[in-house]
């Protein structure tokens, strides 16, 4: 079963609409400078209310290590999300589980890192989707980003069969997250994993 991942969490109302709908994971943007990021305070505010059986990712970009190590340390996230340009060696030093990010053009590299998933998206938070035609062959699981919406999502699951499928703005209106637009998403996941 295809495991959902809803990402970019910033309001209380966001969290509410999470623990009705029990994604299997969330993401908080934690580095500073992107529309989406949330201070550590908020981070913490929101795990705090969060329905303790989903599980929080979170994301950086080419960030301090200690200072993500804080966050795990202190139980504010479950799992890391490296967005960057960050290396093996500093994907080890995560106390935690790794998601690492590829993009089209580095896929092939994937395989030089020893983290626990990958993420494929086609950038850093642009919401496009790219040519899924030129995922590899991978052993390990991955979540699948990049412009997933609920026109798409059944074709992406039935083409690229990932580990998790990542969804951000494809569940948002206006810029902030849209209950209705996560519900549909998700019941469309569901019925395409049964059909």
């Amino acid at each position: 079963m295809v495991k959902i991942k809803i990402c970019g969490l910033r309001r209380q109302e966001d969290v509410n609409y999470v623990n009705a709908l029990k994604p299997d994971y969330v993401g908080f943007i934690l580095t500073c400078g992107f529309r989406r990021s949330i201070d550590k305070a908020t981070a913490k505010s929101l795990k705090s209310r969060l329905d303790g059986n989903i599980r929080t990712v979170g994301v950086f970009v080419d960030d301090d290590i200690d200072g993500i190590n804080d966050y795990v340390n202190e139980g504010i996230i479950d799992i890391v999300q490296l967005h960057g340009a960050e290396s093996p060696d500093y994907c080890e030093k995560i106390n935690a589980p790794v998601i690492k990010y590829f993009n089209p053009e580095n896929f092939e590299c994937a395989e030089k890192y020893g983290v626990d998933y990958y993420l494929l998206d086609s950038g850093t938070g642009t919401g496009n989707t790219f040519d899924w035609q030129k995922i590899p062959e991978y052993k390990k699981p991955f979540f699948l980003a990049g412009g997933l919406n609920c026109d798409n999502i059944s074709s992406a699951i039935r083409q690229v069969k990932p580990f998790a499928v990542d969804i951000s703005s494809g569940v948002e209106t206006d810029g902030v997250k849209d209950y209705n637009k996560m519900k549909k998403i998700m019941e469309i996941i569901r019925r395409t994993e049964n059909e």
